[in-house]
């Protein structure tokens, strides 16, 4: 089930309508994929909400202003250098029928018996990219460590990931 996020469509574009958008609280963003490229702003206590519940790689019901709503995903955010706030965000409109190519994090659950040892995990790869369709896409790959022994090298092909996803 995808996720619905609301956004107000910017007319003005460039370094002072973004500033007031900023201003206004909202986080100027950008569409782009399947049709026209939309500048626009969102809500950051709703984005947060999204992402926070189900992850970077959420589908997203996007309902503009005037327009039907759009299936997107995130596809970029930046953030303030000093500031925990959003500067800018891009938003990518898939086909759900379409597969894509995304980054998804790598979590390691439990601890390892070597860790009990006295040594150190060392996880070289926090995120591995899949292609899958939209309403696939994991929110994120979860890898059980707890039988790993001192000196044991575990590799992308130990992740048990779904059928309909695929490693590239």
């Amino acid at each position: 089930m995808s996720e619905v996020l609301s956004g107000k469509i910017r007319e003005k574009t460039g370094k002072v309508a973004t500033k007031e958008v900023r201003r206004n609280g909202e986080i100027p963003a950008v569409l782009y994929g399947l049709k026209d490229n939309l500048s626009f702003s969102v809500c950051p206590d709703n984005l947060k909400d999204i992402l926070t519940a189900k992850g970077q790689n959420a589908l997203i019901d996007l309902n503009l202003e005037g327009n039907k709503k759009r299936k997107v995903i995130l596809k970029e955010f930046q953030s303030h250098p000093l500031k925990e706030r959003w500067v800018h965000v891009d938003f990518l409109e898939v086909d759900v029928t379409k597969t894509v190519k995304v980054s998804v994090n790598v979590h390691l659950i439990g601890k390892s018996a070597g860790e009990k040892m006295g040594g150190l995990v060392n996880q070289v790869l926090k995120s591995i990219h899949v292609e899958c369709l939209p309403v696939d896409i994991p929110q994120s790959v979860d890898l059980d460590v707890t039988a790993v022994e001192l000196g044991q090298v575990l590799h992308v092909s130990d992740l048990s990931l779904p059928d309909k996803v695929k490693i590239l």
